[in-house]
C-alpha cells in the first residue's frame, strides 16, 4: 500500500507540474498577441512594430527612410520565441528568450544577449 501511495503522489506531482508548464506557455502565447512598438533596441529603429496574430502569423514593420515589411510565423515554447520571417526573397529564422511579458511590456533577449524592449500599441 505504501508503494501505491508514493506512486499516486508522484503521478499527481507530475500532472500538476506538467500542467503548470503547459499553462505558462499557453499564457505567454495569449499575452503576446497584438501589436508591439519598439521602445529600446540596438537593431530596430524607434517606431518599428512587431505584430503577433492569434493564428501564429507574424509581421514586422521596420521604420526607416523606406519602411520595410516582413511576414512569417512564430511559436512559443516555454520562454523561447522562434520566428520564421521573410523580407522579399530573403528568409530568416531567429530565436529570442522572453525576459518579460505583461499586458503592456515585452522584453526579448536575442542569442547575442542584446535586449529589445517593446510597449503594447
Amino acid at each position: 500500500m505504501g508503494r501505491l501511495t508514493a506512486f499516486g503522489v508522484g503521478l499527481v506531482a507530475v500532472l500538476v507540474l506538467g500542467g503548470t508548464a503547459r499553462t505558462r506557455a499557453q499564457d505567454e502565447a495569449t499575452k503576446i498577441v497584438g501589436v508591439w512598438e519598439v521602445t529600446k533596441s540596438a537593431d530596430l529603429p524607434a517606431g518599428s512594430t512587431l505584430e503577433f496574430a492569434k493564428d501564429g502569423k507574424f509581421t514586422v514593420k521596420v521604420k526607416g527612410d523606406k519602411d520595410e515589411v516582413g511576414t512569417g510565423t512564430y511559436k512559443i515554447e516555454k520562454a523561447k520565441l522562434t520566428v520564421k520571417l521573410k523580407f522579399g526573397d530573403a528568409a530568416f529564422e531567429q530565436s529570442a528568450t522572453i525576459k518579460k511579458l505583461t499586458a503592456t511590456e515585452l522584453q526579448l533577449e536575442g542569442d547575442d544577449k542584446k535586449t529589445d524592449e517593446f510597449k503594447r500599441k
